[in-house]
């Protein structure tokens, strides 16, 4: 079971991959998008498959969700992630960020998969990478190692990215069966950047996102707090994360909120994102709060009924000036 985005497409590349070569049977799993908890995934396909592991892959379960996942698939799970979190009493539980290394270390979920499989930095590797940090990777650390991986393979990282948008076409239309097909191209693919980026299908997707993102975009935000610059955003896709992911590499100086109502079956969310402040004092409080929340120390988001949307943000808000003084 993965997370729906590059990342997470990536990540469940590599071990399907493995497994497969060792011959291990394999049944890839998406959540329902938008949702972050134990109901949002498909407990009766993974029982129907009666697995002897399920491994869950960049998707940041609560350790109450993830003992209830246990509980319900009677299955050891095995996490495999990078996102700050409560660390639950599990021995299968891979995310190193959880347990106290900066996440300046671990940008992504294909980096902890690296190390934990003694992996070589390939492709995939560095298009999590690029998914979860984007330009911003050349400010971690690892961005020697990086850019000495670039120079090697005559990789260029804009062209990395460009394979992103490509790949979260598929999740950001909502095309399940995309996401899924997007998991054996990677693998397909291999190595091969300008074959991946040549895509015909991904290039068709990103097109139709392409045009609703940048119409939301040249709009300017709906509320100004100090350097809080507070949008509203509609749209039948699953943009939440891109629009605020944009916004705030435009105004990298300030702290982008996106109250995100989806015009369709998805979930509404709340977004906070910043290059500039840490956010993990502001997401603590968040779950204190009793919010369906996650993130890292550049984004936090929130998963709520689109009725309490606007409630939510306000609370968003409240705890952003306490946090920050802003």
């Amino acid at each position: 079971m993965f997370h729906w985005d590059s990342d997470g497409i990536a990540s469940a590349s590599m071990l399907k991959e493995i497994l497969e070569s060792n011959g291990v049977k394999v049944l890839l799993v998406v959540p329902t998008i938008g949702y972050y908890n134990v109901d949002a995934i498909p407990l009766s396909r993974i029982k129907e498959f009666n697995p002897d592991l399920v491994i869950v892959v960049d998707y940041a379960l609560k350790p109450w969700d993830l003992e209830q996942l246990e509980y319900e698939i009677t299955t050891p799970v095995m996490v495999v992630d990078h996102h700050l979190n409560q660390l639950p009493e599990k021995p299968l539980y891979y995310n190193p960020v959880a347990r106290g290394v900066p996440g300046e270390l671990y940008p992504s979920t294909t980096w902890v998969l690296r190390e934990l499989l003694r992996l070589e930095v390939n492709l995939r590797i560095l298009l999590g990478i690029a998914g979860d940090r984007g330009v911003k990777a050349e400010d971690t650390p690892l961005w020697d190692t990086i850019k000495y991986v670039l120079e090697d393979r005559g990789w260029n990282w804009d062209k990395i990215i460009g394979l992103v948008e490509l790949v979260d076409s598929n999740y950001r239309l909502g095309d399940y069966e995309g996401i899924l097909k997007a998991v054996d191209k990677l693998i397909s693919y291999g190595d091969n950047l300008d074959d991946a980026l040549e895509d015909k299908e991904w290039i068709r997707k990103k097109n139709i996102i392409d045009e609703e993102v940048d119409k939301i975009i040249e709009s300017g935000p709906d509320m100004t707090l100090g350097n809080v610059l507070v949008y509203r955003v509609e749209s039948k896709y699953y943009i939440a994360s891109t629009i605020t992911r944009r916004l705030a590499l435009k105004h990298q100086d300030n702290v982008v909120v996106v109250a995100f109502k989806h015009l369709g079956d998805g979930p509404c969310h709340v977004y906070i994102r910043s290059w500039r402040y840490d956010l993990s004092p502001i997401l603590s409080l968040l779950l204190l709060r009793e919010y369906e929340v996650g993130g890292k120390k550049e984004v936090v988001a929130l998963t709520v009924d689109c009725e309490i949307l606007e409630q939510a943000l306000q609370d968003v808000l409240e705890v952003i000036r306490e946090v920050l003084e802003v």
